[in-house]
């Protein structure tokens, strides 16, 4: 196995039980838990401990770890609101809407400056953001991209000024060529006998950024047609030959045309494609629910204890590049929904946090505890 093109996936990311399900994967072995002798664990999971969020209380005591002081033995007590981690996420797609934007030098700085416009907004709300790109934009992005846009982003091209400049979370999206028009087959016919996800994270490592291991979107409905549990092992490229690479994280499990999607929040770890709302332990790929952008809803069910207090709740906020360059009154709205949630952060039942950081935030201070609520079900939010 080549090093960069499949452990490469993991680096950033915090390492629980799930380590070596995954770098089995690479045909590898998790790295040892190390220790210092006669001095103790060299980390609070070492430590067997969870490192609590700022709004929690740990009611047997802190205990001592090099990495933070607010290690605590036993599951994070609520000190303050229940957070729900609210995520902004952008996606492009590469069917025939895109045509126009893509077709041109002065069409694709439209789109990149779409891009530029949220990563500004987010910032001054902030708010994390994660920039889920498909195949199409990034080979438009490296055909037309000229000094002069990179000029305009500290001389660097757009995705490296959004990962180093802007600590922007890069993540691959794909229909993995399915929906991709005849003009975009036409202009890139290395396409045409199909793509998938590694192919996107490979075009993203072109750049010179390593894209992080979240599927930006799959199929849960209908079960005939879900086919993610290929992401429980190393994905080898269709167009990049021997590009391998490992997904960590699910996101965005929907429906076509999301006529049918599932409404639901939290992290847990899909026991498969007829059990994907089952949290199987032995699973390494866990799934962050959308939830359907519900967040006022949300926040005052926990409240009203609707909802169970103490668990982690999740919601995404979509946004398409293309809707902005086209209309930039879809900016104000995403400027109108980020203003009103500033009393929600401030009183700390809204926590901002990339996709990634979601994850580790499950990881280091709920545990890796599963936790599914159906908003519909509850009915809590009957659509999006």
């Amino acid at each position: 196995m080549n090093e960069p093109l499949c452990r490469r996936a993991f680096a950033g990311w915090i390492w629980a039980a799930s380590a070596a399900a995954l770098l089995s994967g690479c045909g590898e072995s998790a790295p040892p838990v190390e220790t210092d002798a006669g001095v103790g664990p060299t980390s609070c999971a070492a430590a067997g401990g969870r490192i609590c969020e700022p709004l929690q209380s740990c009611g047997p005591g802190w205990i001592t770890a090099p990495d933070t002081d607010r290690c605590c033995p036993e599951p994070c007590e609520a000190a303050g609101p229940t957070p729900i981690f609210v995520s902004i996420v952008s996606h492009n797609e590469d069917d025939v809407r895109y045509d126009r934007a893509y077709g041109s030098a002065d069409q694709l700085v439209g789109m990149r400056d779409a891009i530029l416009e949220i990563a500004d907004l987010t910032a001054a709300e902030g708010a994390s953001y994660d920039f889920q790109t498909d195949w199409r934009f990034l080979e438009a992005l490296r055909t037309y991209e000229t000094d002069a846009d990179r000029a305009m982003t500290n001389g660097k091209t757009l995705l490296r000024y959004l990962a180093e400049d802007r600590g922007v979370s890069i993540e691959p999206h794909s229909h993995e060529c399915a929906t991709a028009s005849p003009a975009a087959l036409a202009a890139h016919p290395e396409y045409a006998g199909g793509c998938n996800y590694a192919d996107v994270a490979a075009l993203i490592e072109s750049f010179g950024v390593t894209p992080e291991p979240v599927v930006g979107g799959f199929l849960v409905r209908p079960l005939e047609q879900a086919s993610w549990e290929r992401f429980w092992d190393p994905l080898p490229a269709m167009v990049h030959a021997g590009y391998l690479w490992q997904p960590a994280l699910l996101w965005g499990g929907g429906s076509p045309m999301h006529t049918d999607d599932p409404l639901l929040t939290g992290v847990w770890r899909p026991a498969g494609h007829a059990d994907f709302e089952r949290d199987d332990p032995s699973r390494a790929l866990p799934v962050i629910g959308g939830g359907a952008g519900c967040v006022a809803d949300l926040a005052q069910a926990i409240e009203a204890g609707i909802a169970p207090a103490g668990k982690i709740y999740t919601v995404s906020l979509m946004v398409f590049e293309l809707e902005i360059h086209q209309n930039p009154a879809t900016l104000s709205s995403l400027r109108d929904r980020l203003v009103a949630m500033r009393p929600y952060v401030a009183s700390g039942a809204v926590i901002y946090a990339s996709l990634p950081e979601v994850r580790r935030r499950w990881v280091e201070a709920y545990g890796s505890e599963p936790h599914l609520y159906d908003l519909a079900a509850a009915g809590t939010c009957s659509a999006p």
